[in-house]
């Protein structure tokens, strides 16, 4: 039987919840004084796709229903 976990539990989930909020921020033009805009989100997002594919390796448990 494959181990599972709530989706709250997902760190690859969490990094893609807070890498979007980033995201939306910049393209709002919300994010704080003094930072380009466009060089933070392109950052951002080169930095999820790294650690995504980490955590995709890392990953022993899938998600499944809460239990």
């Amino acid at each position: 039987m494959l181990d599972t976990k709530a989706w709250w539990q997902s760190r690859t989930i969490w990094l893609n919840i807070v890498a979007t909020v980033f995201a939306v921020l910049g393209a709002m033009k919300l994010l704080p004084e003094g930072l380009e805009q466009d060089q933070v989100v392109t950052a951002i997002m080169a930095i999820v796709g790294v650690v995504n594919f980490v955590l995709r390796i890392a990953t022993k448990h899938a998600i499944g229903p809460a239990q």
